[in-house]
């Protein structure tokens, strides 16, 4: 089934601003973009620049560098990689493993959002695949398989959350009924740096989240790693050093009730 996406949007584009969108929610994380002028509305012919047809579905946000617009989806049975420039026109696309289907009618398996930082792009997958590709041209740098590794997930709805970068690693949060944990890959090579289990008591559904971490830069004067990972899931929120994954603080109690359907978003 194909799917047409429809992208950007006529606007005045600031040379501050005009060319990163690197990952899930932007450069910031918090969804806000610099600058003014922008459209504020749409139709199936107002502000619309150009379109074009999905080879799958997909439900990830598009990252942005440059030239280069790169987003997930269903390419043919497979988790895919698609490039597109600025103007619509592809660039290329990859393949990596099987897709792993959505549970709900309208769901899929390529809902983790990609993240470059410019150079390389790396891509996340209900399947468990977790890869590296040159943004240049989409040739696969690495890639590996969480579930292979670290065993099947158990979430019960799809796949939320989306891989980050800190300075030496791409980290990925699987929060979920059962063994859940950070774990950290180095960017250029795939190896694993640290792998650090977070079980937390929160009944059935509450252990699964569908959250995406944040990486923050530590106070030295609060004797604060230099970068740490703020993550929610479990009834918990809970900071990690980036460097080796250790605990450094949580704050609990945020399901008082103890309510086994009180999942984590964002």
């Amino acid at each position: 089934m194909k799917k047409l996406q429809v992208l950007p949007v006529k606007a005045r584009r600031n040379s501050s601003d005009r060319s990163v969108w690197p990952n899930w929610r932007g450069p910031t994380r918090n969804g806000v973009a610099t600058g003014s002028g922008y459209a504020v509305s749409w139709s199936q012919d107002d502000n619309i620049r150009w379109r074009v047809p999905l080879p799958g579905l997909g439900a990830s946000t598009p990252a942005l560098w440059g030239d280069r617009l790169v987003l997930t989806c269903d390419i043919e049975g497979h988790d895919g990689v698609l490039c597109v420039d600025r103007d619509g026109k592809e660039c290329w696309r990859q393949t990596l493993g099987d897709i792993r289907p959505g549970k709900h009618k309208k769901a899929t398996g390529c809902n983790s959002s990609p993240i470059t930082d410019g150079e390389h792009v790396w891509v996340y997958f209900k399947s468990g695949e977790l890869a590296c590709l040159s943004l240049a041209d989409g040739g696969i740098v690495w890639k590996t398989n969480l579930q292979e590794q670290f065993g099947e997930d158990t979430l019960w709805w799809d796949l939320g959350t989306s891989p980050v970068l800190t300075k030496q690693a791409v980290v990925v949060a699987v929060m979920q009924t059962g063994p859940s944990y950070l774990v950290a890959f180095d960017r250029q090579t795939g190896a694993v740096l640290w792998k650090h289990d977070r079980m937390l008591d929160a009944p059935e559904e509450a252990a699964q989240s569908y959250s995406t971490p944040l990486v923050v830069a530590g106070h030295a004067d609060w004797n604060e790693p230099t970068e740490m990972l703020i993550v929610l899931g479990a009834d918990h929120v809970t900071t990690h050093d980036a460097a080796d994954g250790r605990e450094i603080w949580r704050v609990g109690g945020l399901n008082p009730e103890g309510d086994k359907f009180f999942r984590s978003i964002a």
